[in-house]
């Protein structure tokens, strides 16, 4: 912590952000509402913390276009599914 400056916990909401994929370091700065009035806070991420967050990323985020398609396996696997288990409709 920087002399003079307060650490506060602060609700957070997550969001997608592209960095350049040379970042070694990050600082997030925002303005929030706290208690009435406009506060400025920031947030700094370390390198470790960088490439964990860029590792997640990679793992678990998927575009918002993303587009799956079935294989033949998997449409043969729809297929049987849709017989086994009918829509009350199809009944």
């Amino acid at each position: 912590m920087i002399e003079g400056q307060n650490t506060i916990e602060l609700d957070q909401e997550f969001i997608v952000l592209a960095i350049p994929a040379s970042t070694l370091e990050l600082e997030i700065s925002a303005t929030v509402w706290i208690d009435g009035k406009a506060v400025d806070v920031a947030r700094s991420m370390s390198f470790d913390e960088v490439r964990a967050a860029i590792k997640e990323a990679q793992d678990g985020y998927i575009p918002s276009d993303a587009i799956f398609t079935l294989t033949e396996l998997g449409e043969e696997e729809l297929k049987r599914l849709r017989e086994k288990y009918p829509e009350p409709e199809d009944v």
